[in-house]
């Protein structure tokens, strides 16, 4: 790449803080200042661009010490959006060979105590192709933790299918541990997402799919209709019927079937019903017939009493 050289005049004391920083770094103060040019463009102008200010930490540590965790959600979401943003402008996310690596070291880059400095150490784990590990250490508190964990499931969701399952997500006072799975890799684990993310299904079910996907989720969802609440299997399979139209027709099935399932809940309940009724009234007969015969057996016991 071609260089251009820029020269400029700085105070002495300036210049001895940069003296001081490039002895404690083992570099030159040539390279202190190129590095903070490049700091200052990279950092500092983005962040101004996205509407960031610096903020102390005991400060959104208290901030965030006491904060709801709807509303933590809702502030990681806007983050999160915020910053996939800034990637676009930073990254060709869109082209066809774009990999997860690019992303994941730019992450690290920007997230780093080199960039907003939002953790202390960040680093990844490529375990195999649709397995990922990301972990992070920070100086701040549970609360940021768990915004942190929601900002980069977040990111990785969106931007590659790769979502958290069951208790692979480890977060504490100070450090997260993120395990990712890519999501149509890993359908196995449906069950699972059901009954601990309905909501990431829908977002699924109403992203566009090609026919194989569509085939895969749509089988999955037969096979496990009876764990997904009513709203959130009507509301899936709506989204897919906007795309496919074996969709359509299958949500006419469940209707008709769920429809059908209530008439028969409906005559079981009644025939116990009927059934308590004949019981109660053999029940009323056989103790009309015992009296009867208690009242011949007396009857006979008086005539024995009466011969003698």
């Amino acid at each position: 790449m071609p260089t251009k050289l820029i020269g400029l005049r700085i105070s002495e004391d300036i210049f001895k803080e940069l003296e001081k920083i490039a002895i404690s770094q083992n570099i030159t103060t040539n390279q202190i200042a190129k590095k903070a040019v490049y700091e200052w463009l990279d950092i500092i102008i983005n962040s101004r661009n996205q509407n960031m200010i610096i903020i102390e930490k005991a400060l959104l540590n208290k901030v965030l010490e006491d904060i709801e965790e709807d509303l933590l959600e809702e502030i990681a979401i806007d983050s999160a959006k915020k910053f996939l943003d800034f990637a676009h402008l930073q990254l060709d996310l869109l082209k066809e060979d774009f990999k997860i690596e690019e992303f994941l070291q730019f992450l690290i880059k920007k997230l780093g105590k080199n960039g907003l400095m939002w953790l202390d150490s960040l680093n990844y784990e490529i375990k195999r192709e649709d397995h990922i590990s990301i972990k992070g250490t920070h100086s701040f508190n549970l609360n940021y933790s768990k915004l942190l964990m929601s900002v980069i499931s977040y990111l990785m969701e969106e931007l590659f299918n790769y979502i958290i399952i069951g208790d692979w997500g480890h977060v504490s006072e100070s450090t997260i541990g993120l395990e990712f799975l890519e999501f149509w890799s890993n359908l196995d684990e449906f069950p699972k997402l059901l009954v601990q993310y309905p909501k990431l299904l829908l977002r699924y079910s109403d992203k566009e799919m090609n026919k194989e996907e569509f085939k895969i989720f749509l089988d999955k969802l037969k096979q496990n209709q009876d764990e997904i609440p009513e709203k959130i299997m009507d509301q899936m399979l709506s989204n897919l019927a906007e795309h496919f139209k074996s969709a359509a027709e299958y949500l006419k099935e469940v209707k008709k079937a769920r429809e059908e399932k209530i008439k028969e809940e409906k005559v079981k309940k009644e025939k116990p019903k009927e059934e308590e009724d004949i019981e109660e009234k053999i029940s009323k007969l056989e103790k009309e017939d015992f009296k009867e015969i208690v009242k011949e057996a007396a009857k006979e016991v008086i005539k024995d009493v009466e011969k003698e």
